[in-house]
């Protein structure tokens, strides 16, 4: 049984539902889909999780794995905007509009800093432990530091989780992969629209 699976299935026993019910709450056609999931032979689509969550009166966090259960209380948590995709490969279009809300503990976050999240695409970013699917939470900043990874936007319409390089001498920035089968992407003096959107936090990983 998988880690996301044993934590759906505690939930949906500990609030006295049927796979069934659960099932139709979800949007799916049938219980054996839930079976599946709770079984290990599939996992929830991210596009549900936040949903689960709530029918479970529990966090997304909790039904990814990576944190205990703890009461639910308002101040306790921090929501966090979730917008489309984030490329982690060679760039993505992104959209000025909020897709989802995550609830972060507040003890994860600095305080007084703002923070927003995405969905990692491709595999440019693996070696830093960020594979497709991930969520990957930044900092909202545009102050960023040789090494850190970051939030790029590239000509006003692209996105991409990179990690930042300046030359000190020529002051030539590259976005470098943690992927070897990657090219970095340079920033020149064309790329009018270039700017840094924000440092990573926090990596949600979606694999169990």
């Amino acid at each position: 049984m998988s880690h996301m699976g044993n934590r759906i299935k505690k939930l949906r026993i500990q609030h006295k539902m049927t796979q069934d019910e659960l099932a139709q709450q979800l949007g799916y056609s049938s219980r054996s889909s839930i079976n599946k999931i709770e079984i290990g032979r599939s996992e929830l689509p991210q596009s549900k999780i936040t949903l689960a969550a709530n029918i479970l009166h529990t966090t997304p966090a909790y039904i990814l794995g990576w944190q205990e259960p703890i009461k639910a209380i308002d101040h306790e948590f921090e929501k966090i905007p979730v917008y489309p995709p984030l490329c982690c490969g060679d760039g993505w279009f992104t959209e000025d509009n909020i897709i989802d809300y995550i609830s972060i503990p507040k003890k994860m976050l600095q305080p007084h800093k703002q923070y927003f999240a995405n969905y990692a695409m491709g595999d440019s970013m693996k070696n830093e432990n960020i594979n497709d699917g991930d969520l990957v939470i930044f900092e909202h900043t545009n102050v960023i530091n040789n090494g850190d990874i970051g939030c790029f936007n590239i000509d006003n319409n692209e996105a991409t989780c990179k990690i930042f390089k300046r030359d000190p001498i020529t002051s030539i920035i590259m976005l470098l992969p943690a992927n070897n089968d990657y090219q970095p992407i340079i920033i020149t003096s064309q790329n009018i629209g270039f700017k840094v959107i924000g440092k990573l936090a926090l990596v949600i990983n979606n694999r169990q």
